[in-house]
């Protein structure tokens, strides 16, 4: 439940930016519209153009997330982040705040598929850190409906911006009932503490051999707090930590936020004027691939998802491109457009949206999980910055059908480098990945 509120406010946060800075289309002309217009490219919490000083914070905030929850745990962060980020919510137009907000929403992002790999179940660990994509797909479809008023009543989206301190003050409630992970308190020296947290989650019978796994790993390996950086560039880390970054740079670069920007105009081709309508369209095709990768991600595994995914997204754009290429007949074409719109959305939510964050904090060592999850969201954003920052200049200059046959061939890219570098983590506890990849190196 915590998990899936987590993801609420991150996408009011969202579209409270493009109104107040308004840096993608400045030709709208109401705050209403532009409401309902940068819902579409906020589908998984990221910005199609972020300001500048927004992608800054973004990327240290990624950075400081990896350090902080391996040194301080992680229950205590998210009550803090979700406060701050509610508090800049509503103070939105002090340039202070609004740097805060953006340093605690991704402390959270980072160590929210962190600590829920460390406590859940080995059985139920990747539908359990699926929870996060829910929720960010419930927070899209609550902003949508919250936003239809807005049309009728201009001063509405000040009413949206108190609105989303509640899922913050919820969450903040909810992490008060929430439990450290049992792997830190370990480390920590807290054995009774985690012995209890284990009885209660995992079962009485997984103590003994719980708690051996957690110290024989510890004792081997060292604690976080003890590591360096340079020491993700000595095996076994450099390999976790150049997977990590080759998958964030594939997502982006596999094209979901020039995708996600250009949808609106691509639902306008076939009379589909509302705004509304094709965010609400968008909206449910990722909440459908997101429930899916709950049902399938603990069932087929991380390594079948991920390949399944960017297959499916390189088809997609193949399908736009060609319907674009080749127009037999407009309508047809136009249909074409949307399929493979939906198609790809679909694909992204039910394998590289969430089983990217997920696998990176699984193949990561006890030692530096920290710092290479901190260094990974961080070269996501580099990305992301770069594909907002060049996609429409690009359409300009080539086409769209030029640009979505790339992100075609980066997802085909992505589909190969899944099949020989993705190792299978389904029904292995962390300790066991951990030493298969030190006995590899």
């Amino acid at each position: 439940m915590v998990l899936t509120l987590v993801g609420l406010p991150l996408n009011f946060d969202s579209i409270r930016n493009q109104i107040l800075f308004d840096t993608v289309v400045p030709s709208y002309d109401t705050v209403s519209e532009q409401l309902l217009r940068y819902s579409i490219p906020h589908m998984f919490g990221h910005s199609p153009v972020p300001p500048t000083n927004s992608f800054a914070f973004y990327f240290q905030s990624s950075y400081r997330g990896g350090r902080s929850g391996n040194h301080g745990g992680y229950h205590g962060q998210h009550p803090c982040c979700i406060f701050c980020q509610q508090y800049g919510h509503i103070e939105a137009k002090c340039h202070t705040k609004e740097r805060q907000q953006h340093k605690t929403t991704n402390v959270a992002q980072v160590n929210s598929p962190k600590s829920s790999n460390e406590v859940a179940p080995t059985k139920y660990r990747g539908a359990l850190g699926s929870l996060c994509q829910i929720g960010t797909c419930l927070g899209i479809i609550t902003s949508l409906i919250l936003g239809i008023p807005s049309k009728n009543d201009p001063h509405w989206w000040r009413t949206m911006l108190y609105i989303a301190s509640i899922p913050g003050i919820l969450v903040a409630i909810g992490m008060q009932f929430t439990v450290d992970s049992p792997r830190w308190l370990c480390k920590a020296g807290r054995i009774n503490d985690a012995k209890t947290i284990i009885r209660e989650l995992w079962g009485e019978s997984k103590i003994d051999s719980a708690i051996e796994e957690f110290q024989s790993v510890c004792n081997n390996d060292g604690c976080d707090s003890d590591s360096r950086w340079s020491e993700i560039l000595e095996e076994p880390h450099s390999r976790v930590a150049f997977i990590g970054g080759a998958l964030f740079v594939l997502q982006q670069f596999a094209g979901i936020n020039g995708v996600l920007y250009f949808s609106s105009l691509t639902f306008q081709e076939v009379g589909v004027e509302s705004s509304a309508v094709a965010s609400l369209f968008v909206g449910l095709t990722n909440f459908a691939g997101a429930v899916c990768a709950l049902y399938l991600i603990d069932r087929e595994g991380r390594q079948k998802l991920l390949i399944g995914s960017y297959l499916g997204m390189a088809i997609s754009m193949f399908l736009v491109s060609s319907a674009i290429f080749c127009p037999l007949d407009e309508q047809l074409s136009n249909n074409l457009s949307i399929l493979g719109t939906i198609l790809y959305i679909f694909s992204f939510a039910i394998g590289a949206g969430p089983v990217t964050g997920i696998i990176i904090s699984e193949l990561s060592s006890t030692r530096t999980r920290g710092k290479i999850m901190g260094l990974s969201f961080s070269t996501h954003w580099v990305c992301n910055f770069i594909v907002g920052l060049f996609f429409l200049d690009l359409v300009e200059k080539f086409g769209v059908a030029p640009i979505y046959a790339s992100f075609g061939a980066v997802s085909l890219s992505a589909a190969t480098f899944a099949y020989y570098f993705i190792v299978e983590t389904k029904g292995r506890s962390l300790e066991e990945i951990e030493r298969s990849l030190n006995v590899k190196a």
